[in-house]
């Protein structure tokens, strides 16, 4: 009996603390510049540069630290391929589950040099009738598992080397419409 071919890549426990630790070390960072940034203000007699200074500053610090409440959620699922299409978390710490007649193209081929790209990228349908295009981050995978994902991927996909504007050809032929 033969089975489908399926690859997972997730994040293990040390990586997730790891990314945590660099997302606390920056909030630190931003929050001594906040500091410094409104020492400045307040001892160059409010001016108008360390006042747009600041509120940059405080702007940053409230951005990583939304990251950081998103990295405490992170699913620690990357990437999974299987018959039924692939599994990709977002940056915004979801996983969108792409089916395979929704995988308009995976651009894989860096033409110019004839060569497999770090990050294939993936263009799909959005059930609102948008597309939409999500990396595959290969590069951030153990060898042995990206290889993996590469050989599951042309399993369901034979022309994954072809130009995305064939694929998108091709899957524009079979009826499908962006």
């Amino acid at each position: 009996m033969s089975t489908s071919p399926v690859a997972e890549y997730r994040e293990t426990e040390a990586d997730l603390a790891a990314r945590a630790r660099t997302l606390k070390r920056n909030l630190i960072k931003i929050g001594i510049a906040a500091v410094v940034a409104a020492w400045g203000f307040v001892s160059a007699g409010w001016t108008g540069g360390t006042l747009f200074t600041l509120v940059l500053v405080v702007l940053t610090s409230v951005v990583l630290f939304m990251n950081y409440l998103v990295s405490l959620n992170m699913p620690s699922l990357v990437a999974l391929v299987d018959s039924g299409g692939l599994k990709l978390r977002t940056r915004r710490g979801t996983i969108q589950d792409i089916v395979w007649p929704d995988v308009r193209y995976i651009d894989a081929l860096d033409e110019t040099e004839q060569k497999r790209h770090l990050i294939f990228f993936v263009s799909f349908n959005k059930s609102d009738g948008g597309h939409e295009c999500l990396p595959l981050p290969l590069q951030s995978m153990p060898k042995p598992i990206s290889e993996c994902f590469v050989e599951t991927i042309e399993h369901y996909r034979p022309n994954l080397y072809a130009s995305w504007q064939d694929q998108l050809s091709q899957w524009s032929s079979l009826g499908r419409h962006e």
